[in-house]
């Protein structure tokens, strides 16, 4: 709702000369609410932002893939991993369960190569799929780093 109420700003032609600017940062949350969160950044054309010493994980991640451009800032941090079922071990500790269904890892790659290409898609997914945890992950810290893998960048 508020990327409807406060929309870009455009040209006389309808072309977004200065898009909308979000800044993430979230330790996470459930899968579907990043895809949905990513697809309305990329309808409305919004950019995303992660700050310097910021972090950006799970859901976050994907999300932040959604922005028309993406940018991490010099220590800002975004953390991918394996989407998981949180179950509980004998001790009461989280213990996430990375067996999940395939329609589940085929969304999570579809997504991946909808917000960038089917070559870093694929890729993304690939070194998304080697983390199974709720806090740790594959890390990319800075900008340059997300431009040499190809998430740094906007379209």
């Amino acid at each position: 709702k508020i990327l409807e109420t406060y929309p870009a700003c455009s040209n006389a032609d309808g072309n977004v000369i200065s898009p909308v600017e979000v800044r993430l940062e979230s330790a996470g949350g459930l899968i579907k609410d990043g895809y949905s969160l990513g697809r309305s950044l990329r309808k409305y054309e919004a950019s995303t932002v992660i700050e310097d010493d910021k972090i950006c994980a799970s859901s976050c991640a994907v999300a932040f893939l959604g922005g028309r451009e993406r940018n991490i800032e010099h220590s800002g941090t975004i953390l991918f991993h394996a989407p998981y079922y949180n179950r509980l071990n004998a001790m009461g500790e989280e213990d996430p369960d990375c067996d999940v269904e395939t329609a589940t890892l085929n969304g999570l790659q579809d997504y991946y190569v909808e917000m960038t290409d089917k070559e870093t898609g694929g890729r993304l997914f690939e070194r998304t799929m080697w983390y199974c945890s709720t806090d740790n992950g594959w890390t990319i810290t800075g900008g340059d780093a997300a431009d040499l893998y190809g998430i740094g960048s906007g379209l």
